[in-house]
Parts: C-alpha cells; structure tokens; sequence
C-alpha cells in the first residue's frame, strides 16, 4: 500500500507497449479506473474528458490529439501502427501517468529534461497546481536551476555530499 502512494518519474521513460490510454492509467487498480470513470459506462463521457484535462495540463494532448485514434493510439514498442513519440513528449506522458495515481509523494528525477523551455515552465506550473489542491510532496532532481524555482528547499550536492542548503528557514 505504501508504494501505490508514490509516482516516480525517471528521465528515461519507460512506456510500455499498449495504448496511450492504457501508459497513462498504469498502476491504477480495476477498482480505482472503475470508479474514476476510465473504465466502464463512463469511459466515453467522464474518464475521456478527465484523461483530456489531465493531458491537457502535462503537455500532451496536443500531440494526442493529432492521432486519430487518440488514447488508443498504440505507442512503446516498434513496428507498423505504432506512434513515435520524442523523448520529451515521452516525458509529458510519463508526468500525466504520475499525476493521474494522485500521489502522496512524486519523485521527479531530471523529469523534464528533454523539454524545451516554455513546456517545461508549463509542466512545473502544473505540478505546483497539483501539488497545492492535493498536497503532495515533491522531491525534484534536476541539473537545470529553473526546474528547482518553486522548491522550498534546495541542496546543492557535489560527490554524494551536501555542500549547500537554500531555503530553509531552520
């Protein structure tokens, strides 16, 4: 129970081959897809439009909904009928799949790296209105200082040592 809790978002993305609805609602339970609405005769009405808002906010529905078959589009694996994505809306993709689990704790380690600025400011706004509705906590790894600019506290590690701390008032 204690890791249905947590979303990690890796720089390398692992997307696994299967729809973009299917990448999106791993590690949700039957249960839990069924009572949100992704599965079951609310699919087509209120999962479809949860899904929509929630891509909407991580950047990729964009270019979901340039698919004509949207979240059912095939992606993760090789071959004819599979969609390619870039390495940064695998990202976007990955953002929403951890966002959609509602978390107690997301661990974004170089999570948006392989975005270009202006999605990447979007895609942090987004997690900081997430993160303030549903008050999670948020541990960020990150090269980028931009990526870091509404953390609370900073550490500044060199050799596996803390070397600096900023923001924290104690």
């Amino acid at each position: 129970s204690f890791r249905r809790k947590i979303s990690v978002v890796s720089q390398q993305v692992n997307l696994f081959t299967a729809s973009i609805k299917e990448n999106l609602l791993y590690g949700l339970s039957d249960a839990e897809r069924l009572e949100r609405g992704f599965d079951g005769p609310r699919a087509q009405t209120d999962g479809a439009a949860a899904l929509e808002e929630l891509c909407e906010a991580a950047c990729c529905w964009d270019f979901i909904r340039e698919f004509p078959l949207r979240f059912e589009t095939r992606i993760g694996g090789k071959g004819v009928g599979v969609a390619k994505l870039s390495p940064g809306q695998q990202q976007c993709i990955a953002i929403a799949r951890a966002l959609v689990k509602k978390p107690a704790f997301l661990l974004l380690d170089e999570a948006t790296s392989a975005m270009d600025a202006k999605t990447q400011t979007t895609v942090a706004e987004t997690i900081a209105k997430e993160q303030a509705a549903h008050g999670f906590t948020i541990v960020q790894i990150a090269h980028r200082l931009d990526t870091l600019k509404s953390s609370d506290v900073l550490y500044y590690l060199a050799h596996g040592r803390v070397i600096e701390v900023a923001g924290a008032e104690s």
